[in-house]
């Protein structure tokens, strides 16, 4: 389905809803991913098994969305996952809402957890980039990318789907500034699941981050960014199930 945004294109969307849903978790993707994370779609058939609904959908310019990459900004993110919010709040306002994102989809959740405090119950972010910044330019730019920036204003990047990465989008990322806008800020609604050998964002940096801010940490040994060795996922599945069955604690 299509959720039109509040910039005026649609957010392409998959929603798994069951009747008389008291949770539902708003699964986010990574940088130059999409909606059909292998990740996600195992969590939302999980939490389909215990009547949790899950709703998936695409960042500007991935996926299927209609828009190209001159529309991937930080604040059209933001925008996006507020239409899906408003749609969500609208129509199923008796369900507690839960934030689960990957990596570039954590930072913009954690951006927009900033200036919507009370939207998600709880949030849970599988190897979160909180300093988004910092992983473009030590893991994704390279003299080629720099020449290619210097040159056009952008580079063309991603896996299933290429698209433009442009000068405007890395302003942002230094404009949204996770850690300046948190300060010292405790954050006991945020759990944080990251592989101790992430090869793309730092261990490091989640577990400062929650030691920091009072979020629950879950290391997943030997994991990289992907986790695509045998039982990483399911070591997810396990520890984002067992705090969605906690809400009711």
């Amino acid at each position: 389905m299509i959720i039109v945004g509040k910039n005026g294109y649609g957010i392409p969307c998959e929603m798994s809803i069951p009747k008389g849903v008291k949770t539902i978790v708003v699964a986010m993707h990574g940088f130059c991913g999409d909606k059909e994370s292998s990740c996600i779609k195992l969590l939302e058939e999980r939490v389909g098994e215990i009547g949790v609904g899950l709703v998936r959908f695409d960042w500007p310019g991935h996926g299927e969305s209609e828009v190209d990459g001159f529309s991937f900004r930080v604040e059209n993110c933001i925008k996006d996952l507020e239409a899906v919010v408003e749609y969500l709040k609208e129509r199923y306002p008796e369900a507690d809402l839960v934030a689960f994102a990957t990596s570039f989809g954590g930072y913009v959740t954690l951006l927009y957890n900033y200036y919507h405090r009370d939207d998600f119950r709880c949030i849970i972010l599988r190897s979160p980039a909180i300093q988004m910044r910092k992983v473009v330019y030590d893991s994704i730019i390279n003299p080629d990318i720099r020449e290619e920036l210097d040159e056009k204003g952008y580079f063309v990047y991603g896996f299933e789907r290429k698209m433009e990465i442009t000068n405007e989008f890395l302003d942002d990322l230094k404009k949204y500034d996770v850690l300046d806008l948190y300060g010292e800020e405790r954050l006991e609604n945020v759990s944080i699941i990251h592989g101790t050998a992430d090869d793309l964002v730092p261990f490091g940096d989640s577990e400062e981050f929650a030691r920091e801010h009072g979020c629950r940490l879950y290391p997943v040994e030997g994991a990289d960014h992907r986790y695509k060795k045998e039982g990483e996922l399911e070591k997810v599945m396990v520890i984002a199930l067992d705090e969605l069955k906690g809400l009711d604690g």
